[in-house]
């Protein structure tokens, strides 16, 4: 199963002469991840969405935020409408616009 998440990247910055944790722009990444039969059954939830809730903030290491999530085929849509052409605008970019998508 594919899942796609809209999140921000970890990054360091100096303040003040300490050094702490930023985000960086919003990105957009697409896991690999095992069905959602496994992941409901290894962390139960009372919805599907809450399993992979769980499953993504568990295996988001690439993300210091975890905005939106979805899994479209397997029918987890995007909270959010606008986390969706986000992610699709990163991942297709001019593609996804000259579709009149975004």
């Amino acid at each position: 199963m594919q899942v796609q998440i809209v999140g921000t990247h970890w990054g360091a910055y100096l303040e003040q002469g300490h050094l702490g944790a930023i985000y960086a722009p919003t990105a957009a990444m697409q896991y690999d991840a095992p069905t959602l039969i496994e992941i409901v059954r290894d962390y139960p939830a009372n919805t599907p969405r809450e399993a992979l809730e769980q499953w993504v903030a568990a295996h988001s290491g690439d993300f210091s935020r975890v905005v939106d999530f979805a899994a479209i085929n397997e029918g987890i849509e995007w909270e959010n409408e606008e986390s969706g052409d986000f992610y699709f605008d990163c991942v297709y970019g001019d593609e996804f616009e000259e579709a009149g998508y975004g």
